[in-house]
């Protein structure tokens, strides 16, 4: 296994406003939602507006069978995508 890339990396992901245990965390739980149909790779080439994510997810809840998150991790999902995976964000 190679080892975890470092904090910020396109791999990694961004640092979120937590400790860096919560960051792990919530990095991991949001992974989890999206490899459990493709590849982090997929997503983290997206740049997606906060909005195109939100329609995104309705999207592949009410259409392709992505099991619903409960309204608090969805948020945070979203959030977390529309700062870190938008078109603005530093790659």
């Amino acid at each position: 296994m190679p080892p975890p890339a470092p904090p910020g990396s396109a791999t990694h992901g961004p640092p979120l406003n937590h400790s860096r245990e919560c960051d792990s965390c919530e990095r991991a739980k949001h992974a989890r939602i999206c490899q459990a149909c493709h590849s982090l790779k997929t997503v983290l080439q997206q740049r997606l507006s906060r909005e195109v994510w939100d329609e995104t997810l309705v999207w592949m809840i009410e259409e392709q069978g992505m099991p619903a998150p409960e309204p608090a991790d969805y948020a945070r999902l979203l959030d977390y995508l529309g700062a870190y995976l938008s078109p603005e964000a530093p790659r």
